[in-house]
């Protein structure tokens, strides 16, 4: 091993050991452990209902979000709708009824 390879080695170990905080005593401060400021009036998108790995598009004034395939199969993969994100709802139908030749039932 080269010198600077073993410098760099030493150096990878000692930035491992760090604590993540930087801090000696490894607790983190307070400005790491708070969350992002949030807007009393801004709203909370809630889908209540099995919605797993959502992700969300506005397009127009309607807001889509997609979720990866409920626990009960009902659906490849979930869709629901909303204009205020506040109110949300859960679409029947499936926005991939048929999946294609790469993907797993009950995988998507």
């Amino acid at each position: 091993m080269t010198v600077a390879a073993g410098c760099a080695l030493a150096a990878l170990a000692l930035v491992g050991c760090a604590s993540p905080s930087g801090k000696p005593d490894g607790k983190p401060s307070a400005a790491e452990t708070a969350g992002p400021s949030v807007d009393s009036d801004a709203p909370v998108p809630v889908i209540a209902a099995d919605f797993p790995d959502p992700d969300v598009l506005l397009v127009g004034g309607t807001y889509y979000a997609y979720a990866t395939q409920p626990l009960d199969g009902s659906v490849n993969v979930a869709l629901a709708t909303s204009t205020d994100l506040r109110t949300w709802t859960v679409e029947v139908m499936d926005p991939l009824p048929e999946l294609p030749s790469w993907a797993t039932n009950g995988r998507t």
